[in-house]
């Protein structure tokens, strides 16, 4: 397996001087008395216009689901709910300790939104919930219960403390960066992993119709789960709707013992099956050479030729990020850094990799984080299609770093020519979190 390690100077980044406040936007609680917004997630759509999801700590020490909604200057649209905000609760208030996260947010082809993420009950049960929003964002009461669907999966987990602490599988284990997907016939496709107590972890993958009602004809009543028969957790991030109407899932399968953890892509039917004509038998392993080094995939992203290109990083004796590309049989992309995984280690660097872009050229978009000091940076890196660092982009460096520090929990959204994600900036001596504009150039 290939390890790219960079020997450049830095190349600085500029954020986008004609967004928020020189390129950044703080927000604030919706209401003076909450205690912390906590932003999980956010969305770019092609005006520009930035719809930010997370969750309020209120005063009471319970969390609602929260959306705040920008124009394409990083100014609150106060025509959307109270003032640029809008909170609630999955579940009908009726004032019980109850906590609601919204992680990540999909816009409709009519104008509404839908806020998805877990709801934890008064026992901090987890199960999959959303809502779907009005443009204005009011509930809309054509969908499920006046708004809103709650999905038990029979969860035997307590995360809501996880939920705030970062982790080995932080992103992998909280449902912080699920991808949901909206079929053309409006139908909604969800997926989160489950735990069974600490002994094992599955992958439910969930259908619901337009009007949030589980679709009957997909697995055992809308619900499947998946589970690698030879790993005891598998846990599976991202999902993409293909044209023939199956549906290509990837993440990771571990056992509960020091070997290491192994990159996973499998395949479903378009009833919930697994495609055994996918790789092998329906999965597609893709496992480290080196003991105690771990494959995390976070993302999937479609490339050109029907490919499939997973993004993420290595974990355990080093930190690398990670992208690995696949033929659409699961098959190793040759033309793609021999067909092995390709880790990258900017200027020796430890990296991380969250997200990708492909652009008609065929190049590839990457941004994550690279650790140059104890407070990690952002950056945006350009990869050829054959897998090598694209060192025409910035001057000649390949990557661009940005001067804004991790946030609680990453996210971004790429537009044609600048990237807007979540992060934080010192100011007197304090973490302020904010959204930033990158300019990609």
């Amino acid at each position: 397996m290939n390890l790219q390690q960079t020997q450049t100077s830095i190349s600085q980044g500029e954020l986008d001087p004609a967004f928020g406040d020189n390129g950044k936007v703080f927000l604030k609680t919706p209401d003076p008395q909450d205690q912390e917004f906590s932003m999980r997630g956010l969305f770019v759509d092609e005006l520009g216009t930035t719809y930010i999801t997370g969750d309020v700590l209120r005063s009471t020490r319970r969390s609602d689901y929260c959306c705040v909604k920008l124009d394409a200057r990083g100014n609150l649209d106060e025509s959307f709910g109270a003032a640029g905000y809008v909170t609630g609760r999955f579940d009908d208030d009726t004032g019980g300790m109850t906590h609601s996260h919204a992680h990540e947010i999909v816009t409709l082809d009519d104008g509404k939104l839908l806020l998805i993420g877990i709801f934890f009950d008064g026992s901090l049960k987890k199960s999959k919930a959303l809502v779907r929003l009005n443009a204005d964002g009011s509930l809309d009461p054509e969908f499920g219960k006046q708004g809103k669907v709650i999905i038990d999966l029979e969860d035997e987990s307590k995360l809501l403390r996880k939920s705030r602490e970062p982790s080995r599988f932080a992103a992998q284990t909280q449902g912080e960066n699920p991808r949901s997907t909206v079929l053309q016939d409006g139908r909604i496709l969800l997926h989160e992993p489950v735990g069974w107590g600490f002994e094992k972890t599955t992958t439910a993958v969930i259908r619901l119709s337009a009007t949030g009602v589980l679709d009957d004809s997909f697995g055992k009543k809308g619900v499947v789960h998946i589970s690698h028969p030879d790993f005891a957790h598998t846990a599976l991030n991202y999902l993409l709707a293909k044209q023939d109407g199956s549906y290509v899932l990837a993440g990771h399968v571990h056992n509960d013992d020091l070997n290491s953890v192994s990159a996973l892509l499998t395949r479903l039917t378009h009833a919930g099956e697994i495609a055994t004509s996918f790789a092998d038998h329906g999965y597609r392993l893709v496992t480290p050479d080196q003991n105690h080094l771990d494959f995390l995939i976070e993302k999937l992203v479609a490339q050109t030729n029907r490919r499939l290109l997973a993004v993420g990083r290595t974990y355990g004796v080093d930190v690398a990020g990670l992208l690995i590309s696949r033929e659409a049989d699961g098959s190793k992309n040759i033309q793609f850094n021999g067909g092995e995984p390709s880790q990258t280690k900017l200027d020796g660097y430890q990296t991380i990799w969250h997200c990708a872009s492909i652009k008609p050229d065929g190049k590839i978009l990457v941004f994550g984080l690279v650790r140059t000091s104890d407070t990690p940076s952002y950056v945006v890196a350009r990869f050829i299609d054959d897998g090598t660092l694209d060192t025409s982009y910035a001057n000649g460096k390949g990557w661009r770093m940005f001067p804004i520090g991790q946030a609680f929990r990453d996210a971004a959204s790429f537009t044609e020519d600048k990237v807007t994600f979540l992060g934080h900036v010192i100011v007197a001596g304090r973490r302020e979190y904010c959204v930033a504009r990158g300019l990609i150039g």
